[in-house]
């Protein structure tokens, strides 16, 4: 495990993801009228990886894939609605963007 966590490391730095991320975090806050909002960019990523990286998130997608099974994600969902409502009144708006990063679609067949 160790290792490929490593290898995955290297490969998201090869690739600057962060970066990109960034990037994309910048445009989002020019596109939606936040230019003046110096936390905007911060909170937005942080509640972005918020809600991607987890056990739940990595199980309940599993689950769903093989077995059909939706129920994780789904308590998944309101539980990482809680967390960015409580999120975006300490960080800011930012952090109510990050839950497009949980409504987008996923193929699951």
């Amino acid at each position: 495990m160790v290792l490929c966590l490593a290898i995955g490391t290297s490969i998201g730095e090869l690739l600057g993801i962060e970066k990109r991320f960034q990037q994309f975090g910048e445009w989002l806050k020019k596109k939606t009228g936040n230019s003046g909002d110096g936390k905007f960019v911060t909170a937005f990523v942080t509640a972005s990886l918020t809600v991607c990286i987890g056990a739940m998130a990595i199980e309940g997608a599993i689950q769903d894939g093989l077995l059909g099974d939706y129920s994780t994600l789904a308590v998944k969902s309101v539980l990482d609605f809680i967390i960015i409502a409580v999120m975006t009144s300490s960080m800011g708006k930012g952090c109510a963007f990050a839950l497009g990063v949980l409504t987008t679609p996923h193929v699951t067949d």
